[in-house]
């Protein structure tokens, strides 16, 4: 019972700064009170000894400042207890002593994680442009020109094209390549020249020319010309700030255009995008439906529901400060209500970067579409998809193509803007919402990756010949 005290005595003369000042006269003296008695003194004697150190201790340690005064009544035994040697009845004290020096570190660090996480965030503000959008990264060449072989032009496969720098709204000048599609036979229904034209929007990285093969097999399959845009920034388009307000400038620009162009009939244009690319679409769809454009459908391929789902997957730890900071919509949630076009969900089930309830939830909000449709390819991945689905792939494209045109002409090419148009139109499928499963073949080998998580790869035979020193075709300007 005599050491419990001695023990908790140092410990409070070590911290006599921050304890009450009660405590501080007492854990020496009684130190050297009870460590005398140990020797052989009696009860008695040892307190006597105590009174004694006790008068002329006190003033020695009032000195080094351990005591408030040299006389000090917590001396007589029957105070000690109420001095809390005996109870611990001043642990309170000793905790709020503890406490009161581990406030200010406390605070420190607080202040130093608050600070850390206002830079973080400030960064991420100024730079997540910079984060989404990546028209030159890693082994991805900037410039069609500098790509591997095949992937350069058009003309390496002998497909008639165009190229235009078509001009936006504030002056910037997006590159295209218009690839044009000949009738398959005189009998072909698109001899006549009532052919339609799909408008290709792009992921987030490289340039047109990585899409070459995509858009050769929507010429071969599909029967259709293919406009491929390059965003601002990207390839060979005017070097330009690169944001979702100048995408979507682009995107209506190049509506603008195609809808003008002379080989193309303005009534069969279907707007197709993927990945990122799926938001420019859905942008555009809108745009044209406020507008009073008629389009023939949207295509959409592994595109997301906005960018703030897409931090709460790619970005967990920044997720609860989204709000904060997050100046980037791309909120097809909040379009995909409100089209009344008739619109395709391609969606690859073992999608590895857009989660794919992602497209799931975006079928169940398009409410208002009057022709709706998906296609899950069962073993696709986020850019393979459209090789890996196979020749049936393209035949449910070509479907949903079909009918969509049927009820284009139905509608004379109007472009309904606030209630959806439910015409009864023959050989039309008997639910107009469907959603169909296949799992295809894979028809060839994989597709450029454009994400920043798989930029490392190229087609195979892409990186065993895209080191030839070969002349860049010439470009065809019309």
């Amino acid at each position: 019972m005599l050491r419990r005290p001695t023990t908790v005595a140092a410990f409070v003369c070590l911290r006599k700064s921050n304890l009450p000042v009660s405590f501080r006269p007492v854990a020496p003296i009684a130190t050297a009170s009870y460590r005398s008695s140990a020797f052989g003194n009696s009860l008695s004697g040892h307190r006597k000894e105590k009174t004694h150190v006790s008068s002329s201790s006190a003033k020695d340690f009032s000195r080094i400042h351990c005591l408030p005064s040299a006389n000090n009544s917590y001396w007589n035994t029957n105070n000690m207890s109420s001095a809390g040697f005996a109870t611990g009845t001043n642990g309170d004290d000793l905790g709020a002593g503890l406490l009161s020096s581990a406030i200010p570190f406390l605070w420190n660090v607080m202040t130093v994680i608050v600070g850390l996480a206002a830079v973080l965030g400030g960064l991420l503000y100024a730079k997540q442009d910079s984060l989404l959008y990546y028209p030159e990264i890693g082994g991805i060449p900037k410039r069609p020109s500098q790509n591997p072989r095949r992937y350069r032009s058009p003309d390496e496969h002998q497909v008639p094209f165009e190229t235009h720098m078509i001009k936006c709204a504030d002056g910037v000048r997006v590159h295209s390549w218009l690839l044009l599609r000949k009738p398959s036979s005189p009998q072909s229904p698109t001899a006549s020249g009532k052919m339609p034209t799909i408008v290709f929007f792009h992921g987030n990285a490289g340039n047109i020319g990585l899409r070459l093969p995509n858009a050769l097999q929507m010429l071969q399959y599909l029967d259709a010309h293919v406009l491929l845009v390059e965003y601002r920034g990207y390839g060979d388009s005017d070097d330009a700030q690169v944001n979702e307000a100048g995408l979507k400038l682009d995107a209506e620009a190049s509506l603008r255009f195609i809808r003008t162009h002379p080989k193309v009939d303005p009534d069969q244009i279907f707007i197709f995008g993927r990945s990122l690319g799926g938001s420019v679409a859905f942008h555009l769809a809108m745009y044209a439906q406020q507008q009073g454009i008629p389009i023939a459908g949207v295509m959409v391929e592994n595109t997301f529901l906005s960018i703030a789902a897409m931090v709460d997957t790619l970005m967990p730890y920044v997720a609860p400060f989204k709000q904060l900071i997050l100046r980037i919509g791309w909120r097809s949630e909040q379009i995909v209500p409100l089209l009344t076009v008739p619109v395709l969900y391609l969606a690859g089930a073992q999608d590895e970067l857009v989660p794919h309830a992602h497209m799931m939830k975006l079928y169940k909000k398009t409410q208002s579409s009057r022709y709706l449709k998906m296609h899950i390819i069962e073993n696709g991945t986020h850019n393979e998809s459209w090789l890996q689905g196979g020749t049936e792939y393209w035949a449910q494209v070509k479907d949903f193509m079909k009918n969509a045109a049927k009820l284009q002409q139905a509608l004379g090419g109007a472009a309904p803007v606030v209630a959806p148009i439910q015409p009864s139109i023959p050989e039309l499928p008997p639910a107009p919402h469907t959603v169909e499963k296949t799992i295809g073949q894979d028809i060839g080998s994989p597709s450029i990756p454009i994400m920043p998580s798989r930029l490392l790869g190229m087609m195979s035979e892409a990186v065993s010949g895209g080191n030839n020193n070969a002349e860049t075709p010439a470009k065809k300007e019309n």
